[in-house]
């Protein structure tokens, strides 16, 4: 049985948000996704795209209401 994953790199990051690597660097740039670099990668925690996606849900349903 596989394990979810506690990282993600930049690429599959970029592939999870259907963007470009560049898109995701220039968000951990600006801080709006947190990452940790190591051995010169950027590593992105799966709490952030969990925060990501709830963030994006809670902004799609503020939308919603009357």
């Amino acid at each position: 049985m596989a394990e979810n994953p506690r990282f993600f790199t930049v690429a599959e990051v970029a592939t999870l948000l259907h963007c470009r690597p560049a898109t995701v660097r220039r968000m951990i740039k600006r801080g709006d996704l947190a990452a940790q670099m190591i051995a010169r990668a950027w590593l992105i925690p799966a709490s952030e795209i969990t925060r990501l996606e709830r963030s994006a849900y809670s902004s799609v349903l503020s939308r919603e209401k009357p």
